[in-house]
């Protein structure tokens, strides 16, 4: 899972400087747009109900789940593209902005439906079957075309627009489904099909009022949590950047570093997720947070040091200088990016509990702390104190609610702390060394040298933590 993740992101941050060599910032505009809708409007297109599909206990309720979830995932797509058909043909006067969004009004419908797929429904239904090599594999697809595909069609062809960053987008949705397909189809029965093809509707209302609070509390819940995320880009194009420089410069500096660290922190979260039944079950629960926790502390330490002091010269290092600004981005959100690695992939504890309405509350507090933050920098016209606001809350909010989730569990995040200090002699070494290379390393090439053989170290030592807190923990 981990390396199906990294993979994702491991070959967009490689082609990265390739892409930013051929787009400049304002290219980047409107598929950022693009990406920003589909992300938040994925999130919520299958009404949360794929949520279920690792947790019940009956084939019938599963496959109803899995076909539960594809209805609503295509009728939320129509309403999209309707809700946008209307808004571009009675509300847009504007020329320019009328032809971007005429191609959005396809592109977005058809990107929800892949993306919901891919990441949510079959990712979802791969977890209860426990096919991690599956998902590693599509994902590892995924990212190489997403990231080789622009460059391939500039290369070839010449051809250099918002279009073929979306065609490339999509093609790569398409081709990982394809491939998890492809894996499945030899362990798969001909009832499979049969199931998910022919059915009774009574089965399907049935597992629609049994799950209720999936579209009633964690569908709600999950749209603000990511629309709280994204929400920096929707206010940088709106009141800061009209040509979306700034907002394009999020987009990446986002791609580049939260995305990847989420998705290694999500990769361990869906697995945690996937066993939780069991270990609750088995009265271990604590035992796989605590493990978890560490685990996910080893990784953020050295991490949230990395940002603050070396990112301005590894991101001048990597793209052209019209995209150093990136670091300085980085910076700002580091404090924000160590807490939400922490503690994200552990923020399905209350829905383990069946208490949704938790998170529910959490994501309202949390995305009107970003409101006011943003509101603020755009009160004073002053991007930078925006987000720096924007990441001091959600910084905050996030360890109140870590507290709050490692206390329903009965754990204590002073006492997990100081389990994790265990290593207090190496996070001392590590910390140092990069303090050395920001003071003494005046060039950012030998700065991103530099990073990266600390950074392959941490991976090493990240797998000899997982070995002592997981397999160790279970022969036990």
């Amino acid at each position: 899972m981990v390396g199906g993740s990294l993979g994702t992101y491991l070959f967009p941050i490689i082609f990265s400087p390739l892409l930013t060599r051929i787009y400049t910032p304002d290219e980047f505009s409107v598929y950022t747009i693009y990406l920003t809708i589909i992300n938040v409007v994925s999130i919520i297109a299958a009404l949360k109900y794929e949520l279920a599909i690792p947790l019940v206990n009956t084939s019938k309720e599963r496959y109803s789940l899995l076909r539960l979830s594809i209805i609503n995932c295509i009728l939320f797509s129509l309403l999209v593209f309707i809700i946008l058909s209307v808004y571009i043909n009675y509300f847009v006067f504007d020329q320019i902005t009328s032809n971007y969004l005429f191609d959005l009004q396809y592109f977005v419908p058809s990107g929800i439906i892949l993306t919901s797929l891919f990441y949510h429904i079959i990712y979802n239904t791969l977890l209860y079957q426990k096919k991690f090599n599956f998902i590693s594999i599509s994902k590892v697809v995924f990212g190489f075309l997403y990231a080789t595909l622009p460059i391939f069609i500039f290369k070839y062809y010449g051809l250099k627009d918002y279009k073929y960053l979306i065609y490339s987008h999509q093609i790569a949705l398409g081709s990982s489904l394809v491939i998890i397909l492809i894996l499945s189809f030899r362990q798969m029965h001909s009832s499979f099909f049969y199931n998910i093809l022919i059915f009774q509707m009574k089965d399907v209302m049935a597992v629609f009022k049994k799950y209720k609070k999936y579209p009633i509390f964690s569908a709600p819940s999950q749209l603000i949590n990511t629309l709280g995320i994204w929400l920096p880009i929707i206010v940088i194009w709106t009141f800061f950047d009209s040509n979306a420089k700034y907002a394009s410069l999020y987009l990446l500096s986002h791609r580049a570093v939260n995305m990847p660290v989420m998705l290694l922190g999500h990769s361990l979260g869906k697995i945690f997720y996937s066993e939780a039944a069991d270990s609750l079950n088995e009265g271990v629960l604590s035992n796989s947070i605590s493990n978890y926790f560490k685990i996910l502390f080893h990784l953020a330490l050295p991490f949230i040091f990395i940002c603050l002091f070396l990112a301005p010269s590894i991101f001048t290092a990597v793209f052209s200088e019209e995209w150093s600004e990136m670091g300085y981005i980085v910076q700002i959100l580091s404090p924000w990016l160590f807490v939400t690695f922490i503690a994200a992939p552990l923020s399905s504890i209350p829905t383990i509990y069946y208490k949704q309405e938790l998170e529910l509350k959490f994501n309202s507090i949390i995305l009107l702390g970003r409101f006011v933050s943003l509101g603020i920098g755009v009160y004073y016209d002053n991007l930078f104190m925006a987000l720096i606001l924007y990441s001091a809350s959600n910084c905050l909010i996030w360890i109140i609610y870590l507290v709050y989730m490692l206390k329903l569990s009965n754990l204590s995040i002073s006492s997990l702390l100081i389990e994790c200090m265990s290593n207090k002699v190496e996070y001392s070494i590590l910390v140092s060394l990069i303090i050395l290379i920001y003071y003494f390393v005046n060039t950012p090439i030998y700065t991103l040298i530099l990073t990266s053989l600390l950074l392959i170290y941490i991976a090493y030592s990240f797998i000899i933590m997982a070995r002592q807190n997981f397999y160790e923990s279970r022969l036990k």
